[in-house]
């Protein structure tokens, strides 16, 4: 370059100036947008463990109704067992495995009571 010649290049601030002024702007400007969030391996790391924990759930719900239905719960109590207003009614047989306290054992007239000793 002589002394009495221009420079014509320019510098990345001139070019930016140019660029957001001219007409290239909408160009440019979308050559700026920058991605946000999670991309890669990480975003199927993290689809993998909402997957995973969304499968546990719904095991954990099915086998909480199933375990409800196999034992017979219900508002009124559990299986044969009953809560009824002054105690609790059995119907049926019933094996304690160990000791049974209670205040009041009654039974029905027809039958009577069988104590099994170990």
């Amino acid at each position: 370059m002589g002394r009495g010649e221009a420079s014509t290049a320019t510098s990345p601030a001139s070019q930016e100036w140019t660029a957001r002024s001219g007409p290239d702007y909408d160009r440019y400007q979308h050559q700026l947008i920058y991605r946000i969030g999670i991309y890669g391996w990480r975003k199927r790391c993290l689809y993998l463990l909402v997957i995973l924990l969304m499968a546990v759930v719904i095991i954990n719900l099915a086998l909480t109704i199933w375990i409800i239905k196999v034992m017979d719960f219900s508002i009124d109590g559990m299986g044969r067992l009953r809560v009824v207003e002054n105690g609790v009614r059995l119907e049926g047989d019933a094996e304690f495995l160990n000791g049974l306290y209670a205040a009041d054992i009654c039974s029905r007239e027809v039958r009577s009571y069988t104590f099994l000793h170990s």
